[in-house]
């Protein structure tokens, strides 16, 4: 089903906020501005209680800047069911990537209670962002354990450390075979490197052996860590060639309007494909 939002609650459901300053550098990319990061509530015109929320992938080149800032922090889900940063590694907590932490502590402290509030009577939540918005989209559902939530991602960016709360594998996410972000694992930390969240891939391939169109692949296993570029098994340096030509080759790629037209192409020629195969047999 495809979620319709209502033109007269768009101007309530979008949430926009800013990254604080944190620094000179920060300070000085600030005065650089594309535009402002923002979550998105909808729903779903004929229910009501489908909604969605959407997060913004990178905004300004705050963001660019701070993908690079990728020490870990170890978070965990205190009592309350918030998330909180702890010195310490213990049971029940996780490393997310520290810039997106500082991107969602942001997020919260300016507009979440008021994502929040514009979620209440929803019984069915598809939480989706790409990105960056991928990495805050898995952090808001581990935060909200308890509601009915669905997680589509697109163009996932790493972001957990070791292995990512388990949130039921309620989600999936898509990406392409040549956006060089989803597959590289990008950095490491004492030995423990970067991944993604563990949820069921899909790949949109590109066109091959005569296709016309992408085309989408059955959705990967919950179990296995993928996608992964096999010559970063262990990690690759951000200062390397390997990575670099690969995010230079392929950058353009992981933007999200070539995710838009290469989803529209593949599930629309899985749907002609399955209509084509229905006809025959009948």
């Amino acid at each position: 089903m495809v979620l319709q939002l209502e033109r007269q609650d768009l101007s309530s459901g979008d949430f926009y906020y800013k990254l604080e300053s944190r620094g000179i550098v920060s300070a000085v990319l600030a005065k650089v501005k594309w535009t402002e990061p923002i979550a998105l509530v909808g729903r779903c015109a004929m229910k009501p209680a489908t909604c969605t929320l959407a997060f913004s992938g990178a905004a300004n080149l705050n963001f660019v800047a701070g993908i690079m800032d990728y020490k870990p922090v170890n978070l965990r889900r205190n009592s309350s069911g918030s998330l909180e940063a702890v010195k310490e590694f213990t049971a029940g907590s996780h490393r997310f990537h520290r810039f997106y932490w500082e991107v969602y502590e942001d997020f919260r402290a300016q507009v979440g209670s008021k994502v929040v509030e514009a979620l209440q009577g929803c019984e069915h939540v598809t939480i989706t962002g790409h990105s960056i918005g991928a990495a805050l989209a898995a952090a808001f559902q581990w935060e909200h354990l308890e509601r009915n939530m669905q997680q589509i991602t697109v163009g996932q960016n790493t972001a957990w450390f070791g292995a990512p709360p388990d949130v039921g594998c309620r989600g999936k996410r898509l990406y392409k075979e040549d956006d060089p972000v989803p597959w590289l694992r990008q950095f490491w930390s004492g030995g423990d490197v970067v991944r993604h969240a563990l949820v069921p891939g899909q790949m949109l391939a590109s066109p091959r052996l005569g296709h016309q169109a992408w085309f989408a692949e059955p959705l990967g296993s919950c179990e296995a860590n993928e996608p992964m570029d096999p010559a970063c098994v262990d990690g690759c340096s951000p200062l390397g060639p390997h990575y670099n030509l690969k995010i230079g080759l392929g950058i353009g790629a992981h933007q999200a309007s070539a995710y838009i037209a290469a989803t529209d192409s593949a599930f629309n020629m899985s749907k002609l494909s399955h209509e084509a195969e229905r006809a025959t047999s009948e």
